[in-house]
């Protein structure tokens, strides 16, 4: 956070942005220590206290941005801010622009704020105790965009279930006009909870981000949430993996998602679907003409869930990105089926299908599909069972996708004709990473891509053990 020289007294003072330097500071702790973010934190909060102070925000609409306070937002540095803003008035916390995420400390510093408190105070204010007191008449007004759960480490009220204070939360006018970005990852939701979050979701009509991954909702939770998803016309992203929704759950959600031009991503992996639950993703592939990034690891759709995919493929999707199907119990069988349609996906930059047993005839007919991809990136084959077959496919690969950086084919059964191969190839390409680990590449192999890697242009990695 380098000095701008705006902190000076004179006019020019209030032109000091708040919303740039607090939201800078994410970025510059993630890579330092515990004690060291503690310490970046006091200082930027320290800072802001000495903006209020100087009435220098009246008028101005900052944006605090709280990351992870239980790390960096001691109660000291809150009840700082807290005297400070009740300090300087009404008008310079009317100008307070607040983005809710995981802190305790911070909310009850808005409360004690409101009420010119800033006496130290140890009690857990509830997030909608706070949205509450703030519509109260004369009260300060609050503007909720985000709302963020660290898990079940959040105190959303004292007195009643967490789920069921988020949902009168989510029901607060402070929230639902303003809300885009729903981030509850692994909190502990539960069926009950998802029913009592969806009877809120309605009011949220802003929401452009869902996410509820590992928040243990099972297939009567997904169905309550499908019946308001539908209705969220600026729905960009929604993240429900690693929740056991099963093949019903699944259904219910890609049967509410009707014709949009608005969702973008679709996670759903590690949610026990199949076969059933691909006929439907099939549906929800004809229906997103928007769909970029689709990610299904981690179930079991097997040859007749490839197939199925594969077979809506065909028709075309003009914009899907990603396609992630790892550990997905795919055979040789499923894979060709697939292939079928990764041919007619001339956006695809990244696919995934590692840990299925697709076997040489499976990859060589999903890299030969892809063989003149404009856009592809990245190919992942990890654990496929394959051999010298499908080397030769990844290299025609290398030569003829312009732009692919990053193939995977760790811990297969690559031995040094593969080896040989791909060699030749890997000057007039443009790969930065090529994963070899755990293969029966021997000493000429490996010395075949040590002086390939030598002659190339570019610098690139090729892992062989």
């Amino acid at each position: 956070m380098e000095d701008t020289g705006e902190c000076e007294d004179d006019a020019g003072a209030g032109a000091v942005s708040f919303e740039r330097v607090l939201f800078e500071v994410p970025q510059i702790v993630e890579h330092m220590s515990f004690a060291s973010r503690r310490a970046v934190a006091a200082t930027c909060w320290s800072f802001f206290l000495a903006m209020l102070q100087r009435q220098i925000c009246d008028g101005w609409r900052p944006v605090l941005n709280v990351f992870d306070a239980r790390d960096v937002l001691p109660h000291a540095i809150a009840d700082r801010v807290a005297a400070g803003t009740a300090s300087t008035g009404t008008a310079a916390y009317r100008g307070l622009h607040v983005a809710l995420t995981d802190t305790r400390a911070l909310l009850g510093a808005i409360e004690r704020c409101r009420k010119g408190k800033g006496a130290r105070s140890d009690a857990v204010v509830a997030v909608n105790d706070v949205v509450r007191a703030a519509q109260q008449p004369g009260a300060a007004p609050i503007r909720v965009e985000r709302v963020t759960s660290m898990g079940d480490q959040i105190a959303l009220s004292r007195n009643s279930r967490p789920a069921d204070a988020l949902a009168d939360l989510l029901a607060q006018p402070a929230v639902c006009g303003t809300l885009w970005d729903l981030q509850l990852a692994t909190f502990p939701l539960r069926d009950a909870g998802a029913t009592a979050l969806a009877s809120a979701m309605p009011r949220c009509v802003g929401l452009t981000c869902v996410s509820l991954t590992s928040c243990q909702v099972g297939g009567e939770g997904a169905r309550a949430l499908a019946q308001v998803l539908g209705k969220l016309s600026l729905l960009r992203t929604l993240e429900l993996s690693d929740n056991p929704l099963g093949d019903a759950g699944v259904s219910a959600v890609a049967e509410a998602l009707g014709p949009s031009r608005a969702l973008r991503v679709l996670e759903l992996a590690r949610v026990g679907s199949g076969a059933v639950g691909a006929r439907a993703l099939r549906k929800l592939l004809g229906r997103q003409s928007a769909l970029e990034e689709l990610w299904l690891g981690g179930n079991v759709l097997r040859d007749v869930g490839a197939r199925e995919l594969g077979e809506e493929l065909v028709n075309g999707n003009a914009r899907l990105r990603v396609l992630d199907l790892p550990d997905n119990s795919i055979g040789p069988e499923g894979a060709w089926e697939l292939a079928q349609g990764l041919e007619f996906c001339r956006a695809l930059e990244e696919v995934c299908l590692d840990d299925n047993r697709i076997r040489d005839d499976g990859a060589a007919a999903v890299a030969d599909a892809l063989a003149t991809s404009p856009t592809l990136a990245r190919l992942a084959l990890r654990h496929c069972g394959v051999g010298d077959r499908t080397a030769t496919a990844a290299a025609r690969l290398l030569q003829g996708c312009p732009r692919l950086a990053d193939v995977n084919l760790a811990r297969n059964k690559i031995g040094d004709a593969g080896a040989k191969t791909l060699a030749s190839s890997l000057e007039r390409s443009r790969i930065t990473d090529l994963d070899l680990c755990e293969n029966r590449i021997g000493v000429r192999g490996g010395f075949s891509l040590g002086r390939a890697v030598e002659r190339m242009s570019r610098r690139a990695e090729v892992r062989l053990f």
